[in-house]
């Protein structure tokens, strides 16, 4: 990989200094950028960070399998054309028209993306909630002393506690996110590592790094569209494109929501390496040229 700039051979405590004097500098001299500290809080990196981010995924998949998105959306579209009728002339009111409709079909789509994603969530608790109880079990039997399979139940024990750590592949949002970020429509995979999964021909550094190298905001902003942080064209391409067609989304399937949810996810679980790595050794991403292409249309 060919980097365009130096490598200055500091150690970690000089690296530190030089990061806080332009940090505070910065602060000095240009306020509206909106540095807050040399080294920012990532609240990624926090468990109750995941369990909100949980909650609220869970919400708006529901939203969706329920119906409310498309109800929401149908009545909208009866008051535009309500509108309509009143001015013929109105181009605004058929233009607002021809894009709830193309709303309405990609929330119709996503109302059976959410359902899967769903169900597959709670198959998955309660696979994994009958493993805990059988290991519940088994670690009191280990320990009984009358117990005269104590042994085999020792190696049952570890045998089901592997199980279980290779089949809880963490929590919803997280696990989307993953499938985000490795899917073949997001191409990351095509030119980084990620973790463990090591990539031969790689272009960039391992996305693990990700958090120790870079600051959320900026992280997001680059994620969203790398073209427009330098001024020449970088390597990374725009993954996430803000057409207002949300069918041309090709990654919509992976993760449901705009893209502006789609692209934070991606940022909220590079800033959390150590989810990330587990995430790879539990769900190794498949190579991209594995990876089934996408039909027309950008589904699986």
């Amino acid at each position: 990989m060919l980097l365009r700039m130096p490598k200055f051979n500091m150690s970690p405590e000089e690296s530190r200094a030089l990061v806080n004097y332009f940090a505070s500098s910065a602060r000095l001299t240009n306020p509206l950028a909106g540095v807050t500290a040399p080294y920012v809080q990532i609240p990624q990196k926090d468990s109750s960070f995941w369990k909100n981010a949980e909650l609220e995924y869970r919400e708006r998949l529901e939203s969706y399998r329920d119906g409310k998105e498309t109800k929401r959306i149908e009545n909208e579209i009866k008051e535009v054309e309500r509108r309509q009728k009143e001015k013929p002339d109105d181009k605004s009111a058929a233009e607002r028209l021809e894009l709830l409709k193309k709303d309405l079909a990609f929330a119709t789509e996503m109302a059976g993306v959410a359902k899967e994603q769903l169900a597959e969530a709670d198959r998955l608790r309660q696979e994994t909630g009958k493993l805990k109880e059988e290991i519940d079990k088994l670690e009191k039997s280990a320990i009984d002393k009358d117990n005269k399979n104590k042994d085999a139940d020792a190696k049952a024990l570890q045998a089901k506690k592997k199980e279980l750590a290779g089949r809880d592949p963490g929590d919803l949002y997280s696990r989307q996110a993953y499938r985000l970020l490795t899917s073949a429509d997001a191409l990351c995979f095509s030119c980084h590592s990620i973790g463990s999964a090591k990539l031969p021909t790689a272009k960039g550094p391992n996305l693990t790094m990700a958090a120790e190298r870079l600051r959320p905001g900026w992280m997001e902003h680059w994620i969203a569209k790398p073209s427009r942080m330098f001024p020449y064209p970088p390597i990374m391409s725009d993954n996430f494109p803000t057409n207002r067609d949300p069918l041309e989304w090709k990654t919509r399937r992976s993760l449901v929501g705009t893209q502006e949810q789609r692209v934070r996810a991606t940022r909220d679980l590079l800033l959390d390496s150590a989810r990330l790595n587990e995430l790879v050794e539990l769900m190794p991403p498949a190579p991209v040229a594995q990876q089934a292409p996408p039909s027309k249309n950008g589904e699986k």
